[in-house]
């Protein structure tokens, strides 16, 4: 059973929070739309591409900096 220090990974995976989620179920989305043509090919490649393009700014913006500033105060 997993205990409580589980919770908070296993409600962001099963409320959909994870990105992997979040693109299967844009994917089924496109597959099988319901006649809804909300969802498209060219939609799914731009929003693919902006959350690509935001992960890699805030990555470096808010993990690689502060790394870099903790290492050269650290050598000092």
């Amino acid at each position: 059973m997993a205990g409580p220090r589980y919770l908070p990974h296993i409600l962001f995976l099963k409320l959909y929070f994870s990105h992997s989620n979040i693109l299967t179920v844009l994917s089924l989305a496109l597959i099988n739309n319901g006649g809804n043509e909300a969802v498209t090919v060219g939609g799914y490649w731009y929003n693919l591409g902006v959350v690509s393009l935001g992960n890699m700014i805030g990555g470096v913006l808010f993990v690689a900096v502060p790394y870099i500033v903790a290492a050269k105060e650290n050598s000092k």
